[in-house]
C-alpha cells in the first residue's frame, strides 16, 4: 500500500503543479477560447487520473480491487468538485464553477451509468443462463437425470415428488444428496455412461461459459470433462469391463465418481429451487417434459442392491 501511495503521489504531484499554473493563467486571462481549452484540459486530466489510479491498484493485485477503486473514485470526484468550489469562493472567479461541474459530469456519465449498465447486463446474462440450462435439462441431459435419480437408493427422490414438492422439501433433499447412496454398481455404471453420452452437450455448455465469462461454470465443466475423458479412455481400453469396478478399487477415483454424480443431482435440485421461486411456469414445463419421458418408458430400469 505504501508503494501505491508513493507511486500515485509522485505521478499526481507534477500534474497538480501544472493544473495550478493553468488556473493561475486563467485567472489573468478572460479570453473565451482560452477558457474552453483549459476546461477541456482539466477534463482530460481528471479522466486520465481516474484511469491511472485504477490501473495502479490492479497492478498491485489488491483484494477486491474493482470494488474498492470504484468506491474511492466515486468519493474523490465530489471532493474534487468541492475543491474547485472552494477556489471559486476564495477567488470569486466564475470559470471555476464550470471546472467544479466536470467531476460531477464524470461521476454521473462515466461511473453511475456504467454501473447501471453492468447490473443490467448481469441480470440479462443470468436469465440467459437460466434459459440455456432449462433447454439442456429438457433435451440432451434429460436421460442423464432420469437415470441418475432412478439409480438412487437414498434419498428417495422421484420426478413426481420433485414436481409436487415445495421449496423447503427441495432444499432438504439438496442437503441429503451429500450422503447419497446408489442401488448397485450397475446403477452407478449406467449413470457414468450417460455422462459419457452427454459429452457433446457439456462441451457446448463449456464453450458458452467461456464466451460469456462465467468462470465458476468454466471450472465446473473442466473438472467434469476431465472425469468423462477418464471414463471414455477406460471403456476404450476395456470395453467389456465396468468403469465402476475400477473405481471401487481406487478410493480417489471412487470419490471423484461420487462427487460427479451427486453434483449432478444437486445442480438439478438447485435449478428446480431457482425456477420454483422465480420462474414457476418454466419449472412446470421442465417437469412436464420429464414426466412425459417417464410415461414413454424412458426412465431407466430398476436396479438391484449395491454390492
Amino acid at each position: 500500500m505504501k508503494q501505491i501511495i508513493f507511486s500515485l503521489f509522485s505521478t499526481v504531484q507534477p500534474r497538480m503543479v501544472r493544473l495550478f499554473r493553468l488556473l493561475g493563467r486563467l485567472l489573468l486571462n478572460t479570453d473565451r477560447s482560452e477558457r474552453q481549452r483549459v476546461l477541456a484540459t482539466v477534463r482530460q486530466w481528471i479522466n486520465a487520473g481516474i484511469s491511472y489510479f485504477q490501473h495502479r491498484l490492479s497492478a498491485f493485485k489488491i483484494k477486491k480491487t474493482a470494488h474498492y477503486s470504484h468506491i474511492i473514485v466515486i468519493v474523490s470526484l465530489p471532493l474534487l468538485s468541492g475543491f474547485f468550489l472552494y477556489l471559486e469562493h476564495v477567488t470569486h472567479y466564475e470559470f471555476l464553477l464550470h471546472a467544479a461541474a466536470i467531476p460531477l459530469e464524470i461521476l454521473v456519465g462515466a461511473i453511475l451509468v456504467e454501473q447501471y449498465l453492468a447490473v443490467s447486463e448481469k441480470v440479462r446474462r443470468a436469465r440467459q443462463l437460466m434459459l440455456i440450462k432449462s433447454c439442456l435439462f429438457r433435451t440432451e441431459l434429460r436421460t442423464l437425470y432420469l437415470t441418475n435419480f432412478g439409480a438412487l437408493d437414498y434419498p428417495k427422490i422421484s420426478l413426481f415428488g420433485i414436481s409436487e414438492a415445495g421449496v423447503d422439501q427441495l432444499k432438504a433433499w439438496l442437503l441429503e444428496v451429500d450422503n447419497a447412496r446408489y442401488r448397485s454398481s450397475e446403477a452407478m455404471e449406467a449413470v457414468v455412461m450417460e455422462y459419457v453420452n452427454a459429452y457433446p452437450a457439456f462441451n457446448r455448455f463449456l464453450e458458452w461459459a467461456i464466451s460469456n465469462d462465467f468462470e465458476r461454470i468454466f471450472h465446473d465443466m473442466i473438472m467434469l470433462m476431465h472425469y468423462i475423458h477418464d471414463a471414455q479412455l477406460f471403456k476404450s481400453l476395456h470395453p467389456d469391463e465396468m468403469f465402476i469396478s475400477k473405481a471401487l478399487e481406487n478410493p480417489e477415483l471412487m470419490q471423484r465418481t461420487q462427487t460427479v454424480l451427486t453434483d449432478g443431482l444437486k445442480s438439478f435440485l438447485k435449478f428446480c429451487i431457482e425456477l420454483k421461486e422465480s420462474e414457476p411456469d418454466v419449472f412446470s414445463m421442465l417437469m412436464d417434459d420429464f414426466q412425459a419421458s417417464d410415461r414413454l418408458k424412458l426412465e431407466p430400469q430398476k436396479f438391484g442392491t449395491l454390492r
